[in-house]
C-alpha cells in the first residue's frame, strides 16, 4: 500500500508541476536558451507517432545505465516493460522479460531494424547480443505495428537496439569500470571522420568484462567486438556491421527459500563437490555473431529504396544439474551410483540468414506508400545428453529408449512477408496510415529423439502457416509540438517448435497462430523543457494455445482467448538549474476469458502470467557545468509466474518490490593534451533490497525456487578522449 501511495503521489505531482511548467513554456529567456543545451535526457518524444513509443535517448546509455548493462537493463526504463537479473546487470540475461505483460517469445526485438531471436521459442539472450557500449540508444513500441514492422512475434510490440553512429570528427576513446564482486569492464572505442564525402568512415569497439557475479561462485566473462563501416556517394549510403561475442559462465539456477534462510540472499554455487549446487556443474560458454550490409539512397525526388542483407548465429553448450538445487540425485535403476549427481550436457546452435528489401514512394506531398519484401531462413541443431556429474560419464538417463540421448534433433524456419502501407494526408493537421503485410511461415523437425524424450520423425515433418495482419491508424496534429493518435492492427505468434513434440509429431501439430487485435489511442505532447505521453490499450488474443493429454498423448490445439488492457504514461519536466523531473506508470490488467485453457483448475477471469498489475519509476536528473547525475526508482507490480496464471496460487505469486539506482559523473576537461574525461561512479539497489523477483514454484524437496534482487553494488567509471 505504501508503495502504491507512493506512485500516486508522484503521479499527482508530475502533473502539478507540467500545469506550471506549461504556463511558463512561453517565457523562454536567453538563460533557459542556454540550460537547455545541458538537459540531460532519459527519452525522446515525437509527435509523429500512430502507436505508443517510448525512445530512450543516448543519454540514457552513457550517463544513466551502468557499463555493464544490456538490452533487457536498458528497457527497464521505460514503461510496461520489465525484467530481472539475479546475478547483475550484463552477467546475468534478462529472466522473465515482459512487454505489457506479453513474455518474452511474444514480441519482437530488433537491431538496426533487423529482428533476431531464438527460431524454436522466439526468445533472447539479452547477455550474448549487443551490450550498452556497441549501442546508441533503444526504442520500445508497444504495438503490433504497422504493415512495414518487421519479425516473429509482435502481439506485444517490439523493442528496437541501434548501434552507434559513426560521429563526424575522428575520435579514439579508452574506458574502463570497477565494481563489486571483482567486476571490472576494460574497453577501447576507435572512428575515422564520418564526413560524408565518399570516403569511408570506420568505427571499431572493442570491450572486455569479468566478474565474480552477485552470487556466490557464479563467475562469469565476456568479449566484444563491433565494427561497423559507413561509405556515402552521391545519393546513396552504404553501411556495414559485424559484432562478435564470447561469453563464458556458471549458469545460476533458482535457490530455495530454504537456502535463502540459510545462506542469504547472495547464494547462488557452493564449492562442494557432489552437492547440487556445485558450481563446476553449470559451465556454459555461448559464441554468438551478428552482421549485415545494408544500402538506401534516393533514385530521385520520389522514390527510394533500402535493401539490408543480413546473418546471425549463436551456439552455447553448457552442463546442468537434472533437478533443482534442492535435489539433483541420479537415483535407483540406472545402473551407476544413485547418489551421484545427475545431469545434462546441452549443445544448441543456429544461423540465421536473411534479406529484407524496402520501396518508398511519394506520389506528392499528400500520399506516400512503402513496400516491404522480406524473406529468412534458420537452421538449427539441439542434442542433449545424461551425465553423472559427478564421474563425468554419460548414463542411461533415457528410460523409454534406454539410451543417454535425451533428445537430438534438427529444424529449419522458413519465413516470408509482403506488405504495403499508405500514410496519407487527409486534411492540413489529419494523417492516416493504412496497410496490410502477408506472412508465410515453414517449420521442419527432423528428429532422432524428440526432448519430450520420445522416439523420433522417421524423416521430416513439415508445416506451413499463413496470416494476413491489416493495420489502420491516424494522427490529428492539434498544434505543433502536441497530437493524438489512434490504431488498429492486428499481430500474429507463429507457433513454437515445441508443438511437434508428441507422440506422432505430423499429426499431433495441431496448433495454428495466435492472432491478436490491438485497439490503442493516445495523446502526445513535445517540447523543450515539458514532455507528455499517455495511451489506453486494449489487446485480445485469440487462438491461444492449450496443451490436451488425448489417449495418453500430448497435443496442442487452439483453445480461448485471452484479453490484455492497460493505461500507459510517460513525461518529463524540465525545472530549471540543470534539473528535470521523470515519471511513468502503466496499469496492466490480463485475463483468460475461458475456463480451461491451460488447466482444469483455471477459469475464466483469472490474471494470466508474467503480467505485472502495475509498473512504475520516478527519478530526477541533474545537467549543469559538466555534472551529471540521476536518481531513479522502479516499481513492480505482484505477479503471478506459473504456467496457468493465479490459478496456481501462493506458490508462483511474486509480491511488489521497487529498487533504487543513482548515478553521479563529472566531464574534467583537458586534463591531457586539451582532451577531456569523464568520471562516475553509480550505485545499483541503493537501499539493498532484497525482495524476491522470482518464483519456479515448490522444488523437489518442497522449499519454493526464487531468485532475489541482487544486492546493493557499486561501480566507478573513466573514459578518456586520447
Amino acid at each position: 500500500m505504501l508503495k502504491k501511495n507512493i506512485l500516486l503521489k508522484s503521479i499527482f505531482l508530475v502533473f502539478a508541476l507540467s500545469i506550471e511548467a506549461h504556463c511558463q513554456d512561453v517565457k523562454l529567456d536567453t538563460v533557459q536558451i542556454y540550460e537547455q543545451k545541458q538537459i540531460l535526457k532519459l527519452a525522446n518524444y515525437a509527435v509523429d507517432n500512430y502507436a505508443p513509443t517510448s525512445s530512450l535517448s543516448s543519454d540514457a546509455t552513457k550517463e544513466v545505465a551502468t557499463p555493464f548493462s544490456d538490452f533487457s537493463s536498458l528497457a527497464n526504463l521505460t514503461p510496461s516493460f520489465s525484467s530481472t537479473t539475479p546475478n547483475g546487470n550484463g552477467f546475468d540475461a534478462g529472466k522473465n522479460m515482459t512487454l505489457r505483460g506479453f513474455p518474452d517469445g511474444q514480441f519482437n526485438v530488433t537491431l538496426d531494424g533487423i529482428p533476431f531471436a531464438d527460431p524454436d521459442t522466439f526468445k533472447h539472450h539479452s547477455t550474448s547480443f549487443f551490450p550498452v557500449g556497441t549501442l546508441d540508444h533503444l526504442q520500445v513500441e508497444r504495438s503490433p505495428g504497422d504493415a512495414t514492422t518487421l519479425g516473429y512475434s509482435n502481439l506485444g510490440g517490439s523493442i528496437n537496439l541501434f548501434t552507434k553512429i559513426i560521429p563526424d570528427q575522428s575520435k579514439t576513446e579508452a574506458y574502463a569500470s570497477w565494481g563489486s564482486y571483482g567486476t571490472y569492464l576494460t574497453g577501447a572505442q576507435i572512428n575515422t571522420a564520418n564526413n560524408k564525402d565518399g570516403s569511408t568512415a570506420l568505427l571499431v569497439n572493442i570491450e572486455t568484462m569479468k566478474s565474480n557475479g552477485a552470487l556466490s561462485l557464479a563467475g562469469a566473462e565476456k568479449n566484444d567486438l563491433l565494427i561497423k563501416t559507413d561509405n556515402r556517394f552521391e545519393d546513396f549510403k552504404l553501411t556495414t556491421l559485424y559484432s562478435l561475442d564470447l561469453y563464458k559462465f556458471y549458469n545460476p539456477p533458482s535457490i530455495t527459500t530454504s537456502q535463502l534462510i540459510e545462506f542469504g540472499p547472495g547464494f547462488g554455487f557452493s564449492n562442494q563437490i557432489n552437492t547440487p549446487t556445485f558450481f563446476a556443474y553449470n559451465k556454459t560458454t555461448r559464441r554468438s555473431d551478428f552482421g549485415y550490409v545494408d544500402i538506401e539512397g534516393q533514385l530521385d525526388n520520389k522514390w527510394s529504396i533500402k535493401n539490408t542483407l543480413y546473418t546471425y548465429s549463436y551456439a552455447s553448450s553448457g552442463l546442468a544439474p537434472s533437478g533443482d538445487s534442492s535435489s539433483s540425485y541420479i537415483g535407483s535403476g540406472f545402473a551407476v551410483n544413485p547418489y551421484d549427481i545427475g545431469g545434462t550436457s546441452t549443445n544448441n546452435s543456429y544461423r540465421t540468414n536473411g534479406d529484407f528489401f524496402k520501396i518508398n514512394h511519394r506520389f506528392d506531398k499528400d500520399l506516400n506508400m512503402k513496400l516491404g519484401f522480406w524473406v529468412e531462413q534458420s537452421e538449427q541443431k539441439q542434442n542433449r545428453n545424461s551425465i553423472d556429474l559427478t564421474t563425468g560419464l554419460l548414463y542411461s538417463g533415457n528410460k523409454s529408449l534406454n539410451a543417454s540421448t535425451l533428445y537430438d534433433f534438427e529444424n529449419k524456419l522458413t519465413t516470408s512477408q509482403s506488405s504495403v502501407d499508405f500514410e496519407y494526408k487527409i486534411a492540413e493537421s489529419f494523417y492516416t496510415q493504412a496497410g496490410v503485410k502477408y506472412q508465410q511461415v515453414n517449420r521442419s523437425l527432423n528428429a532422432s529423439i524428440l526432448p519430450t524424450s520420445l522416439p523420433g520423425t522417421n524423416g521430416n515433418v513439415t508445416k506451413r502457416i499463413n496470416s494476413s495482419m491489416p493495420s489502420v491508424s491516424g494522427r490529428y496534429e492539434i498544434e505543433k509540438n502536441s497530437s493524438l493518435y489512434v490504431q488498429w492492427s492486428k499481430g500474429s505468434l507463429t507457433p513454437l517448435l515445441s508443438y511437434f513434440y508428441t507422440k506422432n509429431p505430423a499429426a499431433g501439430n495441431l496448433a495454428n497462430p495466435e492472432t491478436g487485435t490491438a485497439t490503442q489511442l493516445g495523446y502526445i505532447q513535445a517540447s523543450d523543457y515539458f514532455n507528455f505521453n499517455v495511451d489506453a490499450y486494449q489487446v485480445r488474443l485469440d487462438n491461444y494455445i492449450s496443451k490436451y493429454t488425448i489417449n495418453n498423448n500430448v497435443e496442442y490445439i487452439n483453445d480461448g482467448s485471452v484479453l490484455y488492457r492497460g493505461i500507459e504514461f510517460e513525461s518529463d519536466i524540465y525545472a530549471g538549474n540543470g534539473f528535470t523531473g521523470i515519471i511513468n506508470a502503466s496499469l496492466i490488467g490480463a485475463k483468460f476469458l475461458n475456463d480451461g485453457v491451460t488447466s482444469v483448475n483455471q477459469h475464466a477471469g483469472d490474471r494470466i502470467s508474467f503480467a505485472p498489475s502495475y509498473l512504475g519509476l520516478w527519478g530526477l536528473l541533474y545537467s549543469n557545468e559538466g555534472w551529471n547525475s540521476s536518481l531513479i526508482t522502479k516499481y513492480v507490480g505482484s505477479e503471478y509466474q506459473g504456467k496457468n496464471g493465479s490459478s496456481d496460487g501462493a506458490p508462483f505469486y511474486v509480491r511488489p518490490y521497487s529498487y533504487t539506482n543513482i548515478t553521479i559523473s563529472k566531464l574534467i576537461r583537458s586534463i591531457y593534451d586539451k582532451n577531456n574525461a569523464t568520471l562516475s561512479f553509480q550505485v545499483s539497489n541503493l537501499f539493498n533490497r532484497n525482495s524476491i523477483t522470482d518464483t519456479a514454484g515448490p522444488s523437489i524437496l518442497g522449499p519454493l525456487l526464487v531468485n532475489v534482487l541482487p544486492a546493493r553494488s557499486y561501480t566507478l567509471s573513466l573514459r578518456v578522449e586520447l
